[in-house]
């Protein structure tokens, strides 16, 4: 399986990508782009496998719309960081999703980026502190077939801190209606699609078309996608919400192209079920994600 950058040594080499500028890191086990805004996760593609997440078309390309807005664009796809809130804010001049996403970061540590390594750690922090009275770092450890995303807050004040955050993963598929996700089945959740009404999934999800569903959820789910001959197998600790998002028809709005090619199944704490952390408290939200070679 031809790689996306097939040309670097291994190594970690810092290269711009989309307009972002972004660390890359070449091991035996692949390849991982992280964007040093929101260090967001834009592409990993395990060694001889297809590339795990999804971009946006329009991005990749030279026709993305100019923004007027002081905020950094963010780019829709990889893994962006959903923190200290998850969706829109009661605050109406706050942004979407929080500030990690647009914030820059620093990759404060890196271990195991010698040629034969067979594992990676990675720990990023804000490289400004965050107008929040909680503080976050993202560690991600790679190794053979393996990544694992943990997104560890404390609160650093004196008092009570609300949280609500999502790994916001956009998963490459070959055809969101021919995907089954796993692992669902019995487990209620609000449709937001339709006002928030809570309902139970009765079946194995598939046949996905518009889907915004929050589940309450903290188990494993297998996203079972035979055109692509693999099944992606996504674990989650500290998450009692599975968020489930594709945009169907209304993806033009949101200017995506291929919208059947992804799925976001999504590590969260969400409104529904959001965290208070005491003082001094800390939680580490995490997903690991595995790929598994099938025969369709």
């Amino acid at each position: 399986m031809q790689s996306l950058f097939a040309q670097y040594s291994h190594g970690l080499h810092e290269i711009e990508y989309l307009g972002k500028p972004s660390w890359l890191i070449v091991q035996c086990w692949g390849e991982l782009l992280v964007a040093k805004m929101g260090a967001q996760i834009l592409h990993y593609q395990p060694l001889e496998q297809q590339p795990v997440f999804w971009l946006n078309e329009v991005q990749q390309g030279s026709h993305s719309k100019p923004s007027d807005s002081a905020v950094p664009e963010a780019v829709r796809g990889g893994v962006p960081l959903c923190w200290p809130w998850f969706g829109p804010h009661d605050d109406p001049t706050q942004p979407k999703h929080g500030l990690a996403r647009t914030a820059q970061w620093h990759l404060h540590q890196d271990t195991q980026l010698d040629a034969g390594a067979q594992l990676c750690r990675l720990c990023f922090v804000p490289a400004q502190p965050l107008e929040s009275p909680l503080a976050v770092q993202l560690q991600l450890e790679i190794s053979n077939n393996l990544l694992q995303i943990t997104l560890t807050t404390e609160n650093v004040s004196t008092a009570e801190q609300p949280l609500t955050q999502a790994l916001h993963s956009y998963f490459l598929v070959s055809d969101c209606a021919a995907i089954e996700l796993q692992g669902l089945k019995n487990s209620n959740y609000f449709d937001k699609l339709e006002a928030g009404a809570l309902k139970q999934q009765l079946q194995t999800l598939s046949n996905i078309q518009a889907i915004d569903n929050i589940y309450h959820h903290s188990g494993t789910v297998t996203i079972i996608d035979p055109g692509m001959a693999r099944n992606i197998v996504v674990t989650k600790k500290s998450s009692r919400s599975t968020v489930v998002w594709n945009p169907g028809a209304a993806a033009r709005e949101l200017d995506i192209v291929t919208a059947e090619q992804f799925i976001c199944v999504e590590a969260a704490n969400t409104q529904v079920d959001q965290l208070v952390l005491s003082p001094g408290q800390k939680v580490s939200l995490q997903q690991s994600i595995v790929i598994e070679t099938s025969n369709g």
